[in-house]
This record gives structure tokens, C-alpha cells and sequence, in this order.
């Protein structure tokens, strides 16, 4: 049997590989030795609640505002929709009349980290009509500091008029959490001195206050630590207007706020390096919350939301209380699986560790309460006071319990559920039990008016159900206005469609739904120009290319209308230069 010979047509696998490589190719331990990785350390090792990547979460907000939230970059509907605020409101009356006969007369109360300032506005509204309801002259005597650490976004609030109405019940300050006694009105000014507040509302806040995660071994207490490197290299370096990583590094040690918001492009590319280090508390709240870390156990270390809380009860009323929602593991056993620091957009936040916080407050003698089966929650409410009323407890239970979430939160789920399967008048059906269980949540209206108006058609319907959830939030969804402006340019409303846009532009200019909606409309009013720039907008900002498709296709037509237009004035000029040859 005779061996098989290669084809004189195609040459070995070997010779191709000397041909493309030569003969001279180094050896593998050679070609290594040779070998060197680009620098890419911006900082070295630091405490994770002193890293860059925390410093530069306060110089986004501080050039944000609200627009993370508008954007749902940063989760804020859960305490925004309205239903926090009514249980708050029924929680507070409770503990307001069963403390009555101690309460001061003019009654304070104060929000910190306000953010988008709906909790307050709904608060107000739902408070407020219970005490005309009950003849009661508490909203009277109330007084609302809403506070936010950032002035822009407290500048937003009176921009927007969120508190309309209320005006002569509310204080708008700039305040930092980290010192909740501070306060100060936009442009720096202190404002009237005001009684100690009776409640204090702690929303979504002591997550992103300075926090360490620690660990105890036999050689002594560890904390987490990170180094901050920068992937991307030249490239990413040039993009946000740097010339080396040299650079770069010096920003981020000068230890000044304006060189911080110049390293803010390289957000997006920064990468950490983890290591535990040894750790040596350096403050009260550190100290206390470090010494009940076990050995077995690495933890969640809230210095600054122990320290802010502190500062808090020291200068609350005797008969007030905190009220306080938040994520983060509940259950000592939980702790371990809750380690992570999590990014939302510019923000960054690490859950709260309630048993570490809750012995805390009871060794400085405060009773916390939790609402039935929060541990299942996805955020868990904590009531903190010197004495809790059996009425405050009574309501914390029945208007934050899971089972009250649950029945609330029902009909969206089957709704949403109906609807990937393709049932859509189960979906509709769903629908209905939703908006009758949850008449104020603007969140839910709008997704009703979403499909009844733009999925099943019922445009008239649609817009009825829009217009609801527009009369409950106007400020701060540029998604319910496209809503309303789709629903009335399907209607044949154009004018009237497209204001309903102009006002989506204004709360997200960049916003690529609403760019898309306004090349509709601006391209319907015969503006191609205008047409094509928002388009333009719309496909920069379109970063997950959920609209991109359909911008493209849009901007084809305008094209299409403006080659026609040229043609159609060509052949006029074609038409009027034959007439002068008569």
C-alpha cells in the first residue's frame, strides 16, 4: 500500500509558517522576557470610602442634579411613586397623635437627600389632605426642610415649582448629610432658626455615605482596599481632553473638587484592584461598628451613616422619629453575600448593614422596628425612636408589610407577564386591577396609558390615562410626556403633539425617544433642518441602540424630503428659464 504524498499544489503547514515567520522567531521564554504591560494605575491602594471612584460619585452629582434620576440611571421610583409617601404620611399622623400632648408647636420635619423632591411633594399632598379630612391643625403648624447635598438640584426643585402650593409649609436647603444640622439656603445664606425636628426622613441615603467593608484575621483587623487602574489607555486618556496617565494621577491626588470633575470623563473605563489591607479605625463610629466584627465573617462597616444618624437623634425632638429606607442585608447571616459596591450611573453606594446599625442605636437607647416579613422586601423599611407607639407600630406594619407590597404590586406583574406571552386581554384585565389599587402611582398610570394608547390603539384612552400620571408628576419624566405627546400625534394633534415633546426636551434635552418624536413633528412643520439635528441627538445619546433602527429610518425620509425639495426647485428654475426663451 503505497503512503500518501502532499500535493505538490499545497505546501506544508511548516513551510507556511517559515514563510510568514521566517527562521529566526525567538523562543517562547525569549519572546516573554521582552514583553512589559503598559502602566495603567491612576491611584494606589486607598480605603474603598476614600477611593477615586468614590470622590468622583460626588463631583457627578454635584454637576447632575436630578438628570441621573430622570434617566432611571440611579433607581428612584420605589420611594418617588407616590406610595412611600402615603404610608409614610399614615405612619407619621399616627406617631404625630400619639405623641400630642409633648409636641412642640411648630412642628419641623426634615428630608435629607431629597434627590428628585416627589417623596416630599407627594408627603405634603397626602398629609395635608388628611388633616383637612380630620379638621386637624397639624399641616398648619408644620414646617418641611427638604435638603439635598448638591445646590444645583435644590435650585431644580425651585426651578420646576415640585412644591407649588406648599410654598408657605416648606424650607428648601443645601445640606450634607454627613452634617445634618448645617443647613443652608441656596447661594450659601443660613436660613430662620428653626425647632428641633419631630421626624426625619432617610431615603436611599445612608448607602452612599463613607463606608468600609472589614474583616478581622488572626493578625488583626483588615479593611478592603482598592486600587484604581484606567482601561483604554491612550485612547480613552485623549477622549476626556488628557495628554498621559502622568497627568491623570496628579488630578487625582491634588485633593481639589474642580480637578476631580476634570477625571470624571474616565468614569466609564475605570477598573479596580482589591486587596484587604490592615485596618486601624481612625473615628468613634468606625471604632464601635469594627469591634463587632467577627472572625469569621467579613461585614459591612457604616461608619458614615452611624455618624449621621448620631448627629441625627442628637438633635431631634424627645418625642421624634426617624424613618428610614434603604437596601442592604437585614439578617446577620445575609451580611457575606451583600459585599458588593454598586454602580448606578456616576453614582456609586454599598448596602446598609442593619444588625450592625440597629445595636448601635439600641446601645444609645433607641428602639427600631421593622415592618412584617421585610427581609424579603427589596427595600427595607426601619422606624428608630425613643418609644414606639402601639398605634406607629400598628400602621408601620400594616402599610409597609410585604403582603401590602405584594397585593399592590400584583396586577403590574400579571400584566407584565400577559403580555411577553401575548394575552392581551388578560393584560388589559391586569391592567385595570392596577390602576384601581394604585390610583397615585404615576409610574403605573403611565404604563397603562403606554399600552392602552399605543399598543392597543385606544389613543383617546391612552392620552385620559397620561394626562393622569402627568397630573401627578409633571417635573421629572420625559418618558410620560413622549407618552401624552405620542397618544395626541396619533390623534392628529401635531401642535399640541409637539409641545408635549418641547416640554420631554426640557427635562432631557438629550433623551434619544424624545429627539426621535421631535423629528416627527419638526419634519410635519416643514423644519428639516431642525429635524435632522435632533435625529443627530437622538442617535449620540442612543448609547444602548434602542432607537436607532427607527432614527435611521427617519432620517432617510427627511433626506428623501429634502432631495425632493431640491429636484422640485430645480425643475422650477428648469420650468422659468424655458419661458424667458419664448
Amino acid at each position: 500500500m503505497k503512503t500518501p504524498q502532499p500535493s505538490p499544489a499545497r505546501p506544508l503547514p511548516q513551510e507556511v509558517l517559515r514563510r510568514l515567520v521566517g527562521t529566526e522567531a525567538r523562543s517562547a521564554a525569549e519572546a516573554l522576557q521582552g514583553v512589559a504591560v503598559e502602566p495603567t494605575e491612576i491611584e494606589d491602594f486607598r480605603p474603598l470610602g476614600d477611593s477615586l471612584e468614590w470622590r468622583l460619585a460626588d463631583a457627578f452629582w454635584d454637576g447632575a442634579g436630578a438628570i441621573p434620576f430622570v434617566r432611571n440611571d440611579v433607581p428612584y421610583l420605589v420611594n418617588n411613586n407616590g406610595r412611600l409617601s402615603a404610608n409614610a404620611a399614615a405612619l407619621v399622623w399616627a406617631a404625630l397623635h400619639e405623641a400630642r400632648a409633648t409636641l412642640p408647636e411648630r412642628i419641623v420635619m426634615l428630608e435629607l437627600g431629597a434627590g428628585v423632591g416627589l417623596f416630599a411633594r407627594y408627603f405634603l399632598d397626602v398629609f395635608a389632605a388628611e388633616c383637612r379630612k380630620e379638621n386637624s391643625d397639624l399641616y398648619e403648624r408644620l414646617t418641611f426642610v427638604v435638603t439635598d447635598r448638591f445646590e444645583k438640584t435644590v435650585r431644580g426643585w425651585q426651578r420646576d415649582g415640585i412644591f407649588a402650593g406648599h410654598e408657605a409649609h416648606v424650607a428648601l436647603c443645601v445640606c450634607d448629610a454627613s452634617s445634618p444640622g448645617k443647613l443652608a439656603l441656596p447661594g450659601g445664606a443660613p436660613p430662620p432658626p428653626l425647632p428641633a425636628p419631630v421626624v426625619v426622613f432617610c431615603n436611599y441615603l445612608l448607602d452612599v455615605l463613607p463606608a468600609s467593608i472589614a474583616r478581622r484575621t488572626d493578625a488583626g483587623l483588615e479593611q478592603l482596599c482598592v486600587r484604581t487602574h484606567l482601561a483604554g489607555g491612550a485612547s480613552t486618556l485623549a477622549g476626556a481632553g488628557l495628554g498621559s496617565l502622568d497627568e491623570a494621577r496628579a488630578l487625582a491626588a491634588s485633593g481639589r473638587f474642580e480637578d476631580l470633575v476634570r477625571l470624571l470623563p474616565l468614569l466609564p473605563s475605570i477598573e479596580l484592584e482589591t486587596a484587604f489591607r490592615p485596618w486601624t479605625p481612625s473615628t468613634a463610629a468606625e471604632t464601635e461598628l469594627a469591634a463587632a466584627v467577627s472572625a469569621s465573617d467579613r461585614a459591612i462597616v457604616n461608619s458614615g451613616a452611624l455618624a449621621c444618624l448620631e448627629r441625627i437623634l442628637a438633635g431631634l425632638a424627645p418625642c421624634g422619629l426617624v424613618l428610614i429606607n434603604d437596601y442592604g442585608p437585614v439578617r446577620p447571616e445575609d451580611v457575606g453575600s451583600h459585599l458588593g459596591v454598586q454602580r448606578f450611573g456616576g453614582s456609586v453606594a454599598l448596602g446598609v448593614n442593619f444588625p450592625l446599625l440597629e445595636s448601635a442605636l439600641a446601645r444609645r437607647g433607641f428602639a427600631t422596628a421593622a415592618p412584617a416579613g421585610d427581609d424579603q422586601r427589596r427595600v427595607h423599611t426601619r422606624l428608630v425612636a425613643r418609644r414606639i407607639g402601639p398605634r406607629s407600630l400598628e400602621i408601620l406594619h400594616q402599610r409597609f408589610g410585604l403582603e401590602t407590597d405584594r397585593q399592590l404590586d400584583a396586577p403590574q406583574e400579571e400584566a407584565r407577564a400577559h403580555l411577553a406571552a401575548g394575552r392581551r386581554n388578560e393584560a388589559l384585565a391586569a391592567y385595570h386591577r392596577m390602576v384601581e389599587r394604585n390610583p397615585g402611582d404615576w409610574q403605573m398610570l403611565g404604563e397603562a396609558a403606554e399600552y392602552v394608547g399605543l399598543q392597543l390603539g385606544d389613543h383617546a384612552a391612552g392620552l385620559d390615562l397620561a394626562t393622569s400620571a402627568l397630573e401627578r408628576n409633571p417635573w421629572s419624566s420625559a418618558w410620560l410626556w413622549n407618552v401624552l405627546g405620542d397618544c395626541l400625534f396619533y390623534r392628529q394633534r401635531l401642535d399640541d403633539a409637539h409641545a408635549a415633546f418641547l416640554q420631554a426636551q426640557r427635562i432631557d434635552p438629550d433623551d434619544p425617544r424624545t429627539n426621535l418624536n421631535l423629528a416627527y413633528t419638526l419634519s410635519a412643520r416643514g423644519d428639516q433642518t431642525a429635524a435632522l439635528g435632533a435625529i443627530a441627538r437622538g442617535l449620540a445619546h442612543d448609547s444602548r441602540g434602542h432607537y436607532r433602527p427607527r432614527l435611521l429610518e427617519k432620517q432617510a425620509q427627511v433626506l428623501a424630503l429634502l432631495s425632493e425639495r431640491a429636484a422640485a426647485e430645480q425643475n422650477r428654475l428648469v420650468r422659468r428659464a424655458e419661458r424667458f426663451r419664448l
